[in-house]
């Protein structure tokens, strides 16, 4: 169900509740957990990883493109629902995922579970800021204490803040930054439940404090863009990044009206 009340053009964020069926979140949950063990029942490596076997088992653990090496992680995405909800809440015509993110928080990870403020924008520099948007699958139940997703409302308005990473974990650091060209502001944690999502657009900051639950957070990240987004003309180093979209193997529409 739509969250009526968080409108993503106005406050830069929503949730929508029952997205996924349970039975193919713990099923997606399992497939993730076999990625970060190096098992790809696709035979093909994941784009990235920025953890492996033998690594802090208390950090956050983040692996680029999981479901080019899941089957059930691709089924996951490309469900046929998902894309529907993505289109309704974006008022687009086509949905194209073009990268995902598998992030697996342990507990008790202190100022290692941290992930600060930050706009997705700021590491696109192949897109245009509008239509193009992320959404936050939840593969297990988010509490106030599982160190959730935190959105500044409104903040998709704002212009661009220097000093904040999403690589520095010295949150209070970066509170205090923002404080400085804003002084009152409201954060909104995205408590959902598993085969839950959260939606934000390219613009919100938002970030990530420890998780105390007693349970790994688990979530699949899908950034997709719409009828309305706009590649920015580079050169150098990501020039080429966006050539994959032709390639739907990789970058599959999943929703085109």
């Amino acid at each position: 169900m739509i969250n009526e009340n968080n409108n993503l053009n106005d406050i830069g964020f929503t949730f929508v509740d029952d997205v996924f069926l349970q039975k193919d979140i713990q099923e997606s949950k399992n497939a993730f957990w076999d990625v970060i063990n190096c098992k790809y029942d696709t035979g093909v490596e994941p784009e990235n990883r920025f953890w492996n076997l033998g690594d802090d088992l208390k950090k956050i653990i983040k692996i680029d493109k999981p479901h080019l090496s899941s089957h059930r992680l691709y089924d996951l995405i490309t469900q046929k629902k998902f894309g529907q909800v993505l289109a309704k809440i974006t008022k687009a015509r086509k949905i194209q995922v073009w990268h995902t993110q598998g992030v697996w928080k342990p507990t008790g990870g202190g100022l290692k579970g941290n992930a600060g403020w930050h706009r997705d924008i700021q590491y696109w520099p192949f897109w245009e800021p509008d239509g193009v948007f992320t959404a936050w699958i939840a593969l297990t139940d988010v509490f106030p204490n599982s160190g959730p997703v935190r959105y500044i409302v409104g903040s998709h308005h704002w212009k661009e803040i220097r000093g904040v990473d999403f690589f520095n974990n010295d949150i209070e650091a970066q509170d205090k930054i923002i404080k400085q060209k804003h002084s009152n502001y409201k954060i909104v944690k995205a408590d959902i439940a598993s085969g839950s999502i959260a939606i934000h657009g390219s613009k919100t900051y938002h970030s990530s404090i420890n998780n105390i639950s007693g349970s790994p957070r688990v979530g699949m990240v899908v950034h997709f863009s719409t009828d309305k987004a706009k590649k920015n003309s580079l050169t150098g180093k990501h020039s080429n990044y966006l050539n994959t979209l032709n390639n739907h193997s990789i970058c599959p529409i999943i929703y085109e009206s």
